[in-house]
């Protein structure tokens, strides 16, 4: 399996016809069809930009997830091992929105002790 990181700008660019001001390029983003987001992915991604975009200290990603056996993370799941039903689809709307499903296994759990206080893991 080949993990591709898609480019934003670019996609943007493709969508619009335009460079985007970065404070929209989420909500353009997020507007445009998933299908057709999917569609430039395969066409125009880059898996090397992808990376540079993935283990950026201010994007997050890797603080949760890890891509194969180097460094692996408990908090969220191997990006490298994706199930095998995984969809196109599914990979932009987990980029665009990365909170909406939460694979099993790595859900946070609340729990309230008996003095009342809340924790979280």
């Amino acid at each position: 399996m080949r993990l591709v990181v898609l480019s934003g700008f670019a996609i943007c660019e493709m969508i619009t016809g335009a460079k985007a001001a970065a404070q929209s390029l989420d909500e353009q983003l997020r507007q445009a069809p998933v299908a057709e987001l999917v569609s430039q992915a395969r066409a125009d991604g880059d898996a090397a930009r992808g990376a540079v975009v993935f283990f950026q200290q201010q994007m997050a990603c890797a603080k949760c997830h890890s891509v194969g056996s180097n460094l692996p993370s408990s908090l969220g799941p191997d990006l490298a091992t994706l199930a095998k039903d995984t969809m196109d689809e599914s990979l932009i709307e987990s980029v665009l929105l990365p909170s909406k499903v939460i694979r099993k296994g790595f859900e946070s759990v609340t729990l309230v002790t008996n003095e009342g206080q809340s924790v979280v893991g």
